[in-house]
């Protein structure tokens, strides 16, 4: 009996840490293939995740600062983006045409591409796709690399490129809240509604 007993407490043990082990795995791998991921090293040397950056645009330099009185959505993507970015960027314009008119005069979205495929006449010709005062940015490598660090961004180069493009990169799709004093407030997940971040940015407003 005693030995039915510790088959069966054997059993149990086995099975969960099996179940514990699985759902490890599954955390694992939900982590590393999303299009949400985050940097594990996020923020700038001052460890404060955000901060003021220059790019260049289509009319040229853009500081973050430059919208100091403004409520900012700064959004990580690039042009050739086919599934993640156009979802992304249509919740912000879905969002921001809900804006009333005064409401919209405090509201900034920035489009920062990581892409050097990406001039600025495309990078501006698609972000005004989706609202004439939509901003997209880029600059060099380098820079880039800085503001994705600050922001605790991610990208990485897709092996899926080779054959499809739009797939050139696996990259974060969160929406950076940045108040009207240059701070970052939140950072909204890419399974934020239009109506989510609406409510958010009425919150700051």
């Amino acid at each position: 009996m005693e030995h039915v007993s510790n088959q069966r407490a054997r059993r149990i043990i086995i099975g969960a840490a099996s179940a514990a082990f699985t759902l490890v795995f599954l955390l694992v791998l939900a982590m590393f293939s999303s299009d949400d991921i985050r940097s594990v090293n996020a923020g700038g040397e001052d460890g404060i995740v955000g901060g003021d950056f220059t790019l260049t645009s289509a009319q040229g330099n853009v500081s973050l600062s430059d919208f100091r009185s403004k409520i900012v959505v700064v959004y990580f993507g690039f042009v050739r983006c086919s599934q993640v970015c156009p979802k992304s960027m249509k919740v912000m314009q879905n969002a921001f045409e809900q804006l009333t008119p005064s409401e919209a005069n405090q509201v900034q979205v920035i489009l920062v591409s990581f892409d050097g495929e990406d001039t600025y006449k495309e990078l501006d010709a698609y972000v005004k796709e989706y609202n004439q005062s939509f901003i997209g940015v880029t600059g060099s490598f380098y820079e880039i690399e800085e503001v994705v660090q600050e922001y605790g961004a991610f990208y990485t180069p897709n092996d899926e490129a080779n054959n499809d493009p739009s797939l050139a990169y696996r990259h974060t799709s969160r929406y950076f809240i940045v108040d009207q004093e240059g701070a970052v407030v939140d950072s909204m997940r890419h399974s934020t509604t239009s109506n989510e971040l609406l409510a958010r940015l009425r919150t700051l407003i």
